[in-house]
């Protein structure tokens, strides 16, 4: 399972695998029913990630609660300040109004 790790300072969040887009085992039988192999099925979601619901002061704690659910790959996103987002949205908006 791969695990995401976000945050910034003293506020991390662990993100996970959806578990509902994740295949499960259904059994195939043939007409004598005899067990003639298995099927992974699931359903696919718009969502990829579920948020935990815990917040932790490091990345490491985070990485290793990320860890203690299962995660076998833990990647760790620092997240943007509030002045460099709204300085990216506004380069994304100006861009946009030259392109007119």
């Amino acid at each position: 399972m791969r695990a995401e790790v976000r945050g910034r300072g003293k506020e991390w969040r662990v993100f996970y695998t959806d578990e509902s887009a994740l295949a499960s085992p259904f059994p195939v039988f043939d007409r004598d029913g005899v067990l003639a192999g298995v099927v992974m099925a699931g359903s696919p979601t718009t969502k990829e990630m579920t948020e935990s619901r815990a917040v932790f002061e490091s990345a490491d704690e985070a990485g290793e609660y990320a860890r203690w659910l299962g995660a076998d790959e833990v990647v760790v996103k620092r997240t943007m300040t509030r002045e460099q987002s709204l300085a990216k949205a506004r380069a994304v908006r100006k861009e946009v109004t030259e392109g007119d």
